[in-house]
């Protein structure tokens, strides 16, 4: 969601132990995104940044076309969640309490 819709709401709901994540995104909206996770660090929350100038190396990523920016960004995350899974003692993707199909409506 873009950094205007979580100060509308979900902004709210965030806990000291979670960690919200920020996209740079691309350059007409890359400061609004900085701001919005310097201002979650300022409150005390758990924030990384993806993109260039990101922090931690990885989570830094290259410059890239508009259009491949958010398959690229989301890369890091998708490691994450295998990370997560495993530590978890569960298994990436596979669904536990629901079907991939929704059978009833």
């Amino acid at each position: 969601m873009s950094s205007a819709a979580l100060r509308h709401g979900p902004l709210e709901m965030l806990q000291a132990d979670m960690l919200t994540v920020v996209f740079n995104g691309d350059e007409r909206t890359r400061s609004l995104n900085q701001r919005l996770a310097a201002e979650l660090l300022a409150k005390g929350r758990r924030c990384l940044e993806i993109g260039s100038q990101s922090a931690f190396p990885a989570l830094r990523l290259p410059e890239c076309d508009g259009g491949l920016r958010p398959i690229v960004e989301i890369l890091p995350v998708q490691m994450m969640s295998l990370v997560l899974a495993a530590l978890g003692g569960r298994e990436a993707g596979r669904f536990e309490h629901t079907r991939k199909i929704t059978a009833i409506e």
